[in-house]
């Protein structure tokens, strides 16, 4: 069996003990199946699987203005049994020669994106470094603003809870789109994002 993966735009196999005849979904949208060779039972599936969450928002567009809107942070409310990783991709392009000392960007899409004396593949980040603003990219795409919780200097990671609970990730930047990702190690517990709220100044 195979699932589609929304965010990758790509299959991948599902293997299992358990061969359904039908699939269908209960009333709390958990994927039910019906085995008709061997016990005619009804089986809830995926309660043993070992599934991977990864969650990314469409580009959010916050305002038309050239200068962006001033976002103060994010509020993130979820309940996980595991640690929920967060990635936070403010769309600004930063042309060459714009590269601020300190600041980490995203490369999204260039085949290449040369940096410093490095070279940087699509979906890798780099931190800018004093007198060097100036990249070389190969290909099409960006470079964008990849933002770590600047209340804690570090990259955002939600702890794992079982009870509803809101985290505050710090900005503090401008921006005219932004783009969110969740993400969880291979594990059976459930995660649900119940919302992500946007704050500005």
């Amino acid at each position: 069996m195979y699932a589609f993966n929304l965010s990758t735009q790509a299959f991948r196999e599902i293997t299992s003990s358990i061969t359904p005849a039908n699939l269908t979904i209960d009333e709390n949208a958990n994927l039910i199946v019906y085995v008709a060779s061997t016990t005619r039972k009804v089986y809830t599936f995926g309660a043993d699987e070992s599934i991977l969450t990864d969650i990314v928002t469409k580009t959010i567009a916050l305002t038309d203005d050239e200068k962006g809107l001033p976002i103060r942070h994010l509020a993130v409310t979820y309940k996980s049994g595991d640690a929920v990783t967060v990635k936070v991709w403010l769309e600004n392009e930063i042309v060459s020669g714009d590269i601020q000392p300190g600041t980490t960007y995203y490369n999204n899409g260039y085949t290449k994106v040369a940096y410093n004396g490095n070279d940087y593949a699509t979906t890798e980040t780099f931190e800018g470094v004093a007198g060097k603003g100036t990249y070389v990219e190969t290909g099409t795409g960006t470079v964008e603003l990849y933002m770590i919780d600047q209340d804690t200097g570090a990259a955002p990671v939600l702890a794992a809870n079982n009870s509803t609970q809101t985290r505050k990730i710090g900005i503090h930047e401008r921006a005219k789109k932004i783009r969110i990702e969740l993400s969880t190690s291979a594990s059976t517990n459930a995660v649900e994002i119940n919302r992500i709220t946007v704050y500005f100044d």
